[in-house]
């Protein structure tokens, strides 16, 4: 049983402060209550897409030019899929007739096709899947892997959606990995990013690339606003639901999505 002491070890994760954005509980839930997360169709698919990029910029790094094989890539996109679902708990929409384990696969070898394509725009990255930690004190380290970090110092997303990505919306995530990256020794840009995008539009599916400005003063708002909450919910847990309370308007407020919905306060 998981137990928050004053002492307890915390994680935050780049993609867990966009959590904390969209809903403060969902985020305490996962990372200061115990409560375990699942993938989804979308999760997975997304998964496979960014196993087929890092084939791609893995080879190219080792090569020491551009190699984008189509073939390799899907590859990678389904074996990554298929791993997926043997070792993670993976939970598909019973009510999604499109939800199964032969469309996630074919859907992550279709977008790591798009990617490629992209890919020919994208010049070849100094790290790929590139893991990164700080440690904040207090027993709180801030770690995450960078999909993407330039030669130029801009640190990159890789993303699919159902819609064309909002690069906006991932500012301040992308501020966490920049601030990373210079922590830990590299030149990053702290001003610009960009998402590299995967859209699986109704009737096909598009690659993207959209440049946008980083917001650092919002990024080191948060991470030492989850500092200092994390170190008072350590001290007195019963105080949670006052630090981090839940946002029933989130759109990540759904059983779908999120593992604390059965005894969320908001549905109560």
């Amino acid at each position: 049983m998981f137990e928050l002491t004053p002492e307890t070890p915390i994680n935050i994760r780049p993609s867990g402060v966009s959590n904390f954005m969209a809903c403060p509980k969902k985020w305490a839930a996962q990372t200061l209550m115990g409560y375990k997360g699942w993938g989804s169709f979308a999760t997975v698919r997304g998964t496979g897409v960014h196993a087929g990029a890092e084939q791609i910029w893995t080879e190219s790094i080792n090569k020491g030019e551009k190699i984008i094989n189509k073939t390799q890539a899907q590859d990678a996109a389904v074996q990554s899929v298929e791993k997926a679902f043997e070792e993670e708990d993976i939970r598909l929409d019973k009510n999604d007739f499109a939800e199964t384990k032969d469309n996630a696969k074919d859907n992550a070898a279709e977008g790591a096709a798009i990617y490629c394509d992209m890919a020919q725009e994208i010049e070849i990255p100094k790290f790929v899947e590139h893991n990164m930690s700080i440690d904040l004190g207090d027993n709180i380290t801030v770690r995450g892997t960078a999909d993407f970090i330039g030669h130029n110092g801009i640190v990159e997303d890789i993303k699919t959606s159902t819609k064309k990505p909002t690069p906006t919306q991932y500012a301040a995530q992308l501020g966490v990995y920049a601030r990373l990256a210079e922590l830990n020794g590299i030149e990053a840009d702290l001003e610009n990013s960009r998402i590299q995008g995967v859209a699986f539009l109704k009737n096909k599916t598009q690659g993207h690339l959209l440049p946008f400005k980083l917001n650092m003063t919002l990024t080191s708002y948060l991470i030492n606003t989850l500092k200092e909450r994390t170190i008072l919910a350590r001290q007195n847990p019963l105080e949670i639901d006052l630090l981090f309370p839940a946002n029933p308007s989130s759109y990540l407020c759904n059983p779908k999505y999120c593992a604390y919905w059965d005894d969320c306060e908001a549905h109560g």
